[in-house]
């Protein structure tokens, strides 16, 4: 038996300096162990594209098929990821999205077949959240998901912030709502309606937007910890538009209670008195100047003590009233709203002197 040595060569140690070894054309990461935490909702053991949220980095295995037929930007995404993927999670290409846990839930929500297929609400339906409705506008136009970003927009246009003023009228009467919302999320309208071109929703909400006082310098924190503020454009018109509305307010009231009641009155001494009380009152009171100018300003006081007459004659004064200054709310926030106004029903008119 030899004892010849073993001539191989040794293996050299590789140097900080030296290229990496090539392993391959697939130069993408792929693991066993995702760098995300899966979605509980959204995780299909079949899906073929996983989407990571930011900045949780929450993943989505969904079905690119579906996505990308109801979206162009998904699709081109998907399409570039398919072809030379950057990460990948069991054959799966992961693409990392930009946008939030809880804004891309609320559109897969909606695109995603185990989910409604329409999102306009029907009666039966739960109230939405202002948050919902604002993750899905924004996400719908990043994503050109125009069906999506249609009905979201009607959603929020169906009361809280409408362009009909017998809609909104009707709705300050009864309270009635098609959102969950906050004082503060009328600053996100503002936004959503510049974003997506709607400027008949700008009306109604810089009207909003206008009373928040110092609260409107705060913005709305979104569920993600974004802050939302307005332009400063639109933070002049809101402290402009504060400012006239005040004056259309104290003109509201004090023609709203004028002590000439109805002529058909048949007992003026009683329901003029009353009037007059109603007017200084209301002028008096601690929240006068912090309450809005589309108010329903005779719902704070008992008006059963005037007659059949003058009781119709306030309702009609009202509704004249406001919609007056309902009118005038693009000139008072200095929009140009086409077709913004109505005029006014044979119902409104009285004898009063404009």
């Amino acid at each position: 038996m030899s004892d010849a040595t073993d001539t191989r060569p040794t293996k050299r140690t590789r140097l900080s300096g030296d290229p990496p070894p090539d392993r391959g054309k697939d130069s993408s990461r792929s693991s066993s162990k995702p760098q995300f935490k899966p979605a509980a909702e959204f995780w299909f053991d079949d899906g073929n594209v996983i989407l990571v949220a930011s900045p949780r980095r929450v993943g989505f295995r969904i079905y690119r098929g579906l996505l990308a037929s109801q979206s162009t930007i998904f699709s081109d995404m998907f399409a570039s990821s398919s072809a030379s993927p950057e990460e990948t999670f069991q054959g799966c290409p992961v693409v990392q999205l930009s946008d939030s846990y809880h804004d891309l839930s609320h559109l897969l929500r909606v695109l995603l077949p185990k989910s409604r297929i329409h999102y306009q609400p029907t009666d039966a339906d739960p109230v939405r959240t202002f948050g919902e409705v604002s993750a899905l506008v924004r996400l719908a136009h990043k994503y050109h998901v125009q069906p999506v970003q249609d009905q979201a927009i009607a959603a929020l246009r169906l009361f809280d912030f409408t362009d009909d003023f017998n809609t909104h009228f009707t709705g300050v009467i009864n309270n009635t709502r098609s959102l969950m919302t906050k004082d503060e999320h009328a600053i996100g309208a503002v936004n959503l309606a510049r974003l997506t071109d709607t400027p008949s929703m700008l009306p109604l909400a810089l009207y909003h937007c206008a009373y928040l006082g110092g609260a409107l310098l705060d913005g709305w924190k979104r569920r993600d910890g974004t802050v939302e503020q307005l332009s400063r454009a639109d933070l002049q018109r809101c402290i402009e538009g504060r400012i006239t509305l005040a004056e259309e307010q104290r003109i509201l009231v004090y023609r709203l209670f004028d002590e000439n009641a109805s002529g058909d009155c048949d007992r003026p001494w009683v329901c003029h008195d009353m009037l007059r009380n109603m007017q200084e009152n209301t002028m008096l009171s601690r929240d006068y100047k912090d309450c809005p100018a589309l108010t329903d300003w005779t719902a704070a006081w008992d008006a059963s003590a005037l007659c059949e007459e003058c009781k119709e004659e306030l309702g009609r004064r009202n509704r004249r009233l406001q919609r007056q200054i309902w009118n005038r709310l693009p000139e008072i926030f200095d929009l140009e709203v086409e077709g913004w106004g109505e005029p006014e029903s044979d119902d409104d008119d009285d004898d009063d002197d404009e």
